[in-house]
């Protein structure tokens, strides 16, 4: 399973190519601002691909997360100190805690330093952090 952000969902749905995220992945998780971002936002103003993106949702390979308290914590530390947006954030805490998950020999504060330096380090420019939403693969 991977993390996606609304950037990646809004362009593969306009292409009609949403489908792809799956084909390649299989599940893909979504937190609750990236729903809001590309779903009820692009209701609101009637955006091409929100129907694509709701078709995923029903049919159950795109899901929306739960955010933990731990995750939510993350977010917050990753908006306050790394100027993303919320949703960017959320994706950001979302793959953090698969990654966690996985790696049993390191704490969460050390993973979430190492994660947040070398994803910062990368790149600050929006869209390609949009893009490139490290997305942990599980």
């Amino acid at each position: 399973m991977i993390v996606a952000d609304a950037s990646v969902l809004i362009a593969l749905a306009k292409m009609r190519r949403l489908d792809l995220l799956h084909s390649l992945y299989g599940d893909v998780l979504i937190g609750p601002q990236v729903k809001a971002e590309t779903v009820d936002a692009g209701k609101r103003i009637s955006a091409s691909g929100v129907a694509r993106i709701e078709k995923a949702l029903d049919d159950g390979w795109l899901q929306v997360a739960r955010l933990s308290s731990k995750e939510k914590r993350a977010a917050y530390s990753i908006v306050s100190k790394g100027g993303l947006d919320v949703g960017e954030a959320e994706s950001l805490a979302l793959a953090l805690a698969s990654f966690c998950s996985e790696t049993k020999n390191i704490t969460s504060n050390q993973a979430f330093a190492n994660f947040s330096s070398l994803f910062f380090h990368f790149s600050l420019d929006k869209y390609v952090c949009s893009m490139a939403h490290i997305i942990h693969e599980t």
